[in-house]
């Protein structure tokens, strides 16, 4: 758990050094565009790693669970299968305390729901639709403000959950 929070305060604070530039000054809309995508294509690989993570895990978990069954079967005939049936049960178990050690299903739940959220502030924002029509200037700030308040809720939704 304090990985996953460890992880979103990262995304958190990466997030706002990408956008907590020079105050009095408007940055380049080229880079902050730059900057909005890197942190979305940041957020897209790690769901994508741990979406294969979870993947793998689960068929290797089924493939096991399946095998068990035949190999106690034989196991009449040769009693040395037994340790084979032992060795997969504990890759199993293995496994299974992984994935909830590490959590990461929630960690997928939580990446893609900032995810979204990034990508719709950024959808809103670059076709200047309500709220963002106003001077660039003030657009900027809006983004950053609505994106921290969006994350936040997101980070006491998570916090709540796991407490």
């Amino acid at each position: 758990m304090y990985k996953l929070l460890l992880g979103l305060t990262v995304y958190y604070h990466h997030v706002n050094d990408i956008l907590l530039f020079e105050r009095n000054k408007l940055m380049n809309h080229a880079k902050f565009n730059n900057s909005i995508q890197e942190t979305i294509s940041k957020l897209k690989k790690d769901i994508k790693r741990y979406n294969i993570i979870i993947s793998t895990g689960n068929v290797i978990k089924i493939i096991l669970s399946a095998s068990i069954p035949i190999l106690i079967h034989q196991a009449s005939d040769h009693p040395s299968l037994l340790l084979t049936v032992s060795i997969a049960s504990a890759i199993i178990t293995i496994i299974q305390s992984t994935m909830s050690a590490f959590n990461f299903e929630n960690k997928v739940q939580t990446a893609t729901q900032i995810l979204m959220k990034i990508e719709n502030e950024k959808l809103l924002y670059l076709t200047r639709t309500k709220p963002y029509i106003k001077s660039d200037e003030d657009n900027f700030h809006l983004f950053i403000l609505n994106l921290q308040d969006e994350l936040n809720d997101i980070i006491s939704d998570f916090n709540e959950v796991n407490n």
